[in-house]
């Protein structure tokens, strides 16, 4: 079977989908069999070159898709530049050409620019099989009139991590660069700044009812930054101290992060036209052994399993967050089997090479078909 990847989004451009589509096409090469071809034609730089980059996608498709038996499209945006080469192919080669894939991550459904719904609705609905990375995200898209859906949620590298420092929370650098206290709980949360992760929900309702022998540290870029600054700033002394706000960071301190902090907080919020299409930051995290308590919302819910790999608690529900995150904080000795067996779980269950070959069957069960 020949394959070809198409991605729009690819390091070294950072964030959650160049880290997927780097991980599917770098542990397919690993996973598939000696008798397939994998090829790929990714964009590794700024949006803006899409401008180029997607023509020259049609053009790649028109004339040398026919080699290939699956093209697989990385997002639901990208999959338009399908339409032409599918609809000239069914015309002009029914038998030959190849099927059509694309992974539909959350925004590609829900997001609510007038011109990019006109575009999605006429030119990114028509492909053979679409690939949901979370339950929401299919019934969004099933809400939408695309029915020829396939669930698989993304998975995390399992690489990334080792067991040492996972079963070891070596604080002491933490410690010396923030004057943290010896007994100190540290709370983490990663990710782009944007109001549906919850984070000025949860500075204004959880945080100032924990326990005081906790600190919370924030970890992103993005437009909720200067709000969540602003916010902290005019705090008392008592709460302020106890809050960082790190932005963005190098590789290697999300690193020390990930081995330091106890426990990771996603506190997502209902947000229209908004979606969380997965939670992979909360698969990271309960790999490298925090404990991590999120919100039972949108496609979270398939990256943690409560009681499994972490928490779930009602979102925008102030007592489901305090009274748990309180009692690990006076009880934390408790729970250092939980968070043990959390980890494992993750690396058992959610790892990018069982998705990979998840996705190699679903070509290889659909394209026969």
């Amino acid at each position: 079977m020949k394959v070809l990847f198409v991605t729009r989004k690819y390091p070294p451009m950072v964030g959650g989908m160049e880290q997927f589509s780097y991980q599917l096409i770098r542990h397919y090469e690993k996973v598939h069999d000696s008798q397939d071809q994998v090829d790929s034609l990714v964009l590794g730089k700024k949006q803006i070159h899409l401008l180029w980059f997607f023509p020259y996608v049609v053009f790649r498709l028109l004339f040398t898709s026919l080699s290939y038996d699956v093209v697989h499209l990385g997002d639901g945006l990208i999959a338009g530049a399908a339409w032409l080469p599918m609809k000239l192919q069914k015309i002009f080669f029914p038998r030959r050409r190849p099927q059509y894939y694309a992974t539909l991550h959350g925004l590609d459904i829900t997001y609510i620019q007038k011109f990019y719904q006109y575009y999605f609705k006429g030119f990114c609905r028509s492909l053979d099989t679409y690939i949901c990375i979370s339950s929401h995200t299919m019934m969004s898209a099933r809400l939408a009139g695309i029915n020829n859906t396939v669930l698989i949620p993304n998975g995390v590298d399992v690489s990334t991590c080792n067991d040492v420092s996972i079963q070891s929370r070596d604080k002491s650098i933490l410690q010396k660069r923030f004057s943290l206290d010896p007994e100190a709980r540290i709370l983490l949360s990663v990710g782009r700044l944007v109001k549906r992760k919850g984070v000025l929900w949860f500075l204004q309702n959880v945080f100032p009812l924990l326990s005081s022998n906790c600190f919370y540290f924030i970890v992103g870029q993005g437009p909720m930054e200067g709000i969540l600054r602003e916010y902290v700033d005019n705090l008392d002394e008592s709460l302020k101290r106890r809050i960082v706000i790190a932005g963005r960071i190098s590789d290697n301190d999300l690193k020390l992060f990930y081995n330091t902090a106890d426990v990771f907080i996603m506190p997502n919020i209902s947000v229209p036209g908004d979606m969380e299409g997965f939670g992979l930051v909360a698969l990271e995290a309960s790999l490298h052994g925090l404990l991590v308590f999120a919100s039972k919302l949108e496609g979270i819910q398939d990256a943690i399993e409560d009681q499994k790999n972490g928490f779930l608690l009602d979102s925008e529900h102030t007592e489901s967050w305090v009274a748990p995150l309180n009692h690990y904080l006076c009880f934390s000795d408790k729970y250092e089997g939980k968070r043990l067996a959390f980890s494992s779980f993750t690396k058992n269950h959610c790892s990018w090479e069982r998705v990979t070959r998840n996705y190699r069957d679903a070509f290889k069960r659909l394209s026969q078909e």
